[in-house]
């Protein structure tokens, strides 16, 4: 009982702060850096919306595409770094989106905070035999010489790709950084015939 009501208890202010967004953008005149901000706080609300939804119930699989899942973060993530979104093929994968953009998120928080004010994070989106493959590569010092906490997030990925028969893969960046790629299973319409 108390975990609803806890869960009741932040949909409120979330509610508060989305109708307050709603007020501000529709009766002040602001330039185009600071309406981006308000797009990015719009967007950190619903993403806590969708987290607390997540909660209330049994994660949704379904067929998504992995590129057109977190494409639209990765191109509008609030990094002071150069940012590069690259789908090469269309990845099908049957996982519950939310979670897929939970553990893409991980990632790329963790690829711009390593990469730091002027590096690059590159992030491909590709398929490989029967697998849906999520890239993320850094210009930053590589595993081993990052920070305490620029890991943070990557136990909850490796158990998310393992969750729904993938796995999770560290290795060096071509752009001198570390690597990190998502391996999941294609949907099987992808893979038939």
């Amino acid at each position: 009982m108390w975990r609803q009501q806890f869960r009741h208890d932040l949909r409120q202010p979330l509610m508060t702060l989305s109708l307050l967004l709603d007020t501000v953008a529709t009766t002040s005149a602001m330039d185009v850096e600071n309406r981006g901000r308000l797009m990015e706080l719009r967007r950190q609300i619903e993403w806590m919306q969708d987290m607390l939804g997540m909660a209330e119930s049994e994660p949704a699989a379904r067929v998504v595409d992995v590129g057109e899942t977190i494409g639209a973060h990765c191109t509008t993530a609030a990094a002071t770094c150069e940012v590069r979104f690259i789908q090469v093929d269309r990845a099908p994968t049957l996982v519950d989106p939310v979670e897929l953009t939970r553990a893409a998120r991980n990632l790329l928080d963790n690829a711009t905070r390593a990469a730091g004010d002027r590096g690059t994070v590159e992030v491909t989106v590709t398929r490989s035999r029967a697998e849906a493959l999520l890239r993320v590569a850094d210009s930053g010092p590589g595993f081993g010489r990052i920070k305490p906490q620029h890991g943070h997030g990557l136990v909850n990925v490796r158990r998310f790709a393992e969750r729904y028969g993938g796995h999770l893969n560290i290795a060096s960046s071509h752009l001198g950084g570390a690597a990190v790629t998502l391996h999941l299973p294609l949907a099987a319409s992808a893979t038939a015939g």
